[in-house]
């Protein structure tokens, strides 16, 4: 599938400053176009990722402008799926773990756009929940590619915080621990403390959030 021309910023700049994110709706599907045929979009019918969402086996969160919530069709946008939903998903190659979510598409304009990127990660790890049998959630992860701007190679998953745990010639597997994402960490900390929990038991605090209490009581 062939993607238009688009103006896009300078190398070096950002547009994340300019943009804000928020949950996937239904009329958003009527509006946003699959980037290529590895896109979550393209993969997913439109019924079946709504009721993904509404049974919280996936998250997904767009950005639109910061002062208008005008949805370009090839907006940004991170499609977050449960392991449970994701081992159903035919084009994952190989089995996901079962401790990570899985990034069906995360698509952040051209050129790729790291700190877009981190933006909405941040607000799909906002977004997850824990398995029904009240399981652990403990990364993200994801297979690099070049076939589609939503997949990204190994080189622009590794700005994001993400390394490789699979090697392979043409899609390596990469996976970011929940609890090392210093540059997330109000997102990944708030999700972490609603997902992380087993049936009635609290949540563990990450390493990272316990240290930055010590020394805020400390001052």
């Amino acid at each position: 599938m062939g993607r238009p021309r688009r103006r896009t910023p300078q190398p070096g700049s950002s547009r994340a400053g300019s943009l804000r994110t928020r949950p996937l709706r239904a009329a958003d599907l009527e509006r946003l176009d699959p980037c290529g045929p590895a896109c979550g979009l393209a993969a997913l019918d439109h019924t079946t990722l709504l009721a993904a969402i509404d049974a919280h086996e996936a998250a997904a969160y767009v950005a639109t402008g910061a002062e208008s919530d005008h949805l370009d069709p090839y907006a940004p946008l991170v499609v977050l799926a449960a392991p449970t939903f994701a081992a159903r998903c035919a084009w994952i190659p190989g089995e996901p773990s079962p401790d990570a979510w899985v990034v069906l598409g995360l698509r952040t304009g051209e050129p790729r756009d790291a700190a877009v990127g981190r933006m909405l990660l941040r607000a799909g790890v906002s977004g997850m929940r824990g398995g029904p049998d009240g399981s652990r959630v403990q990364a993200v992860e994801a297979w690099a590619g070049r076939a589609d701007p939503c997949e990204g190679d190994v080189g622009q998953w590794r700005e994001l915080g993400f390394t490789v745990v699979r090697p392979h010639p043409v899609r390596p597997r990469v996976r970011v621990d929940l609890r090392a994402l210093p540059a997330w960490r109000d997102g990944a900390v708030h999700a972490w403390g609603r997902v992380a929990g087993i049936r009635g038991r609290p949540a563990a605090v990450p390493e990272a959030q316990r240290s930055s209490r010590s020394s805020a009581s400390r001052s």
